[in-house]
């Protein structure tokens, strides 16, 4: 699965990157990335996430999702 991330969060991740381990749902993928670079923590309580370019609930399911869009 690819992430793609925006605004302050490249100062903690590439701006796109793959995921090894994939999340059942955008709250699991919120968990994931706050294990990959904790001091993100706080700015990652703050985002929005997207799939196919469309605002989702943190129960979001991310099966067969291919890109996740990470916004501030």
């Amino acid at each position: 699965m690819k992430i793609i991330v925006f605004g302050m969060l490249k100062d903690y991740f590439e701006t796109e990157f793959e995921l090894v381990q994939l999340p059942l749902d955008i709250s699991e993928l919120h968990q994931i990335l706050e294990h990959q670079n904790p001091k993100a923590s706080e700015l990652l309580k703050k985002c929005r996430f997207a799939v196919n370019n469309t605002f989702v609930a943190m129960t979001q399911s991310l099966v067969n999702v291919q890109e996740v869009l990470v916004m501030p």
